[in-house]
């Protein structure tokens, strides 16, 4: 990626300075909340400085295009995207512009740091425009991951010169395509691209628990939600069960005093505090591979009797709460599921999500009862598939764990270096998107999120961590921050390179300076 250069240059021609500059009659100022995202002060001493004036006059000031401009441009390059997040939340606009018409969106793309994914992210999920960005610089054509995605066209772009088209050519990852694909794709839905949790390859299983819940809440349904989660391991299933909600796993073992439920003695399945009685919602999770069909039968035969007794009142109240049985689909189950029906390997389209609906949902549950029998499958209320996950989608999860680990190794420099040293520098990650799309094709069919992380571990985390520990042992200072991936063909080898292979013929090198 390119160092930040142009976005510093645009803080010298009076964006910053202008903001600076208080409204008139107003306590607070697009400067002192600037002041407070450069002086690095925590989240919620921005939030209190937010929260002691009137909502109105807050938003006041911030819905205005140079002041949201200045404030999540701080917050972009403090490389803080929960910031972005609040600001939006009080009116900024993540669309704002520099005074040349340059989005917010494009200096989050060129911003250098290993965060940079992170925020592009947060900026879509917003609301910030996709299509600000040319989309043919992210669009991912047939020969590129086999995938097939939708064109989007692009309309004039005035801002995006062949000085900007260079910086966004050198600073596009391949997550930060992906997302722009994603956000692409919910313009012109009636949901929001923000999803309970950012699970890589489950937008059907998010969207459908999400629809699920909101028509029990509105229907005030007497029974308690029970949903399926199927779907081959390591696709998601516990991540987004735990971003429902105040999470706990259900098993024949779980007897620990922390998840007793002491409104009942002989009931040692449910939480001592109840996120109910706040009003939240309780998610009750069970893996099916851990508990047997009897006890199965009897957690679920007494769902709607359970209750939480209110700490004040002492009086007993029904718990707000959903049961989740995770379901793992086997290597033959995922066959004839998805073999000549669902191609893996293209983008989900409409057509796709009707399968879903259809077919895929009926199948399962015609399974659910070979494996679980009649009594405990006609419990199951909604099932909701987890679908394998494509080669993009496994490249950008090879990327997600690559920089985390790059983050890692950002946060032992600093650790070890002086002050005036390690706040001076950024570690950067120089990759081109085919390095991403050899490592996801270590992932088989079904094979799943740890499957990915542990390839990745092997095969280049740990070629690069052996190669940093080789630099600094020699001298701290002498680490320049940056990994860079690159694709070795044929005889091109070098012998100093660290190096894997799958065919023989195709290889991948790790280089930290």
């Amino acid at each position: 990626m390119q160092p930040d250069v142009a976005p510093k240059e645009e803080t010298k021609n009076g964006l910053f300075e202008d903001g600076l500059a208080k409204s008139s009659g107003s306590r607070i100022s697009t400067g002192s909340i600037i002041c407070a995202i450069r002086n690095n002060q925590s989240y919620d001493s921005i939030r209190h400085l937010l929260a002691a004036n009137p909502r109105t006059e807050v938003a006041e000031i911030l819905m205005a295009n140079q002041s949201a401009y200045s404030t999540i441009f701080a917050s972009i390059y403090a490389n803080r995207p929960e910031l972005i997040k609040l600001l939006v939340e009080y009116g900024a606009n993540p669309d704002a512009t520099d005074h040349n018409g340059v989005p917010l969106l494009a200096y989050a793309i060129f911003n250098s740091s290993i965060s940079a994914t992170e925020i592009v992210r947060a900026l879509l999920t917003l609301g910030a425009n996709p299509y600000v960005i040319p989309s043919r610089m992210w669009e991912i054509t047939p020969n590129q991951l086999y995938e097939k995605l939708h064109n989007g066209s692009d309309s004039q772009i005035s801002w995006c010169d062949q000085k900007h088209q260079a910086l966004l050519m050198n600073s596009l990852n391949i997550s930060m395509k992906y997302y722009l694909l994603q956000a692409s794709e919910n313009i012109g839905s009636h949901q929001g691209t923000e999803a309970p949790a950012p699970i890589i390859g489950q937008n059907y299983a998010i969207k459908s628990v999400k629809e699920y819940l909101v028509a029990q809440h509105v229907c005030r349904s007497d029974s308690l939600p029970i949903l399926a989660f199927v779907g081959p391991p390591g696709h998601g299933k516990r991540a987004l069960a735990r971003s429902l909600g105040n999470f706990h796993e259900l098993s024949p073992f779980n007897t620990s005093p922390s998840s007793v439920n002491r409104t009942a003695p002989e009931d040692r399945n449910h939480p001592e505090v109840s996120n109910s009685e706040t009003g939240g919602l309780d998610i009750f999770f069970i893996d099916g591979e851990k508990v047997d069909h009897a006890w199965l039968k009897a957690l679920l035969n007494t769902v709607d009797n359970c209750a939480y007794r209110h700490q004040e009142t002492k009086h007993l109240t029904r718990l707000n709460a959903v049961y989740i049985l995770s379901v793992t689909q086997s290597e033959e189950s995922l066959s004839r599921t998805y073999t000549n029906l669902y191609d893996i390997n293209r983008y989900s389209d409409f057509k796709e999500v009707q399968f879903l609906d259809t077919k895929v949902k009926s199948q399962l549950k015609d399974e659910l009862v070979q494996v679980y029998g009649t009594s405990i499958a006609s419990r199951i209320q909604h099932i909701v598939p987890f679908v394998p996950i494509t080669r993009l989608e496994s490249s950008v999860l090879a990327h997600q764990f690559l920089t985390q680990a790059i983050q890692g190794l950002y946060d032992d420099y600093t650790r070890r270096c002086t002050a005036p040293v390690k706040y001076a520098r950024r570690i950067e990650l120089r990759a081109d998107d085919d390095a991403f799309e050899y490592l996801g094709r270590f992932c088989a069919p079904g094979g799943g999120v740890r499957y990915i992380k542990q390839e990745v571990n092997t095969k280049v985390v740990l070629p690069m961590v052996k190669q940093y520990q080789t630099i600094i042992r020699k001298d701290v200072a002498g680490f320049k921050g940056l990994v860079t991936l690159k694709m070795i063909r044929g005889q091109d080898r070098p012998d100093d390179f660290t190096l894997f292979s799958n065919s023989g013929r195709t290889m991948i090198s790790v280089e930290v300076e």
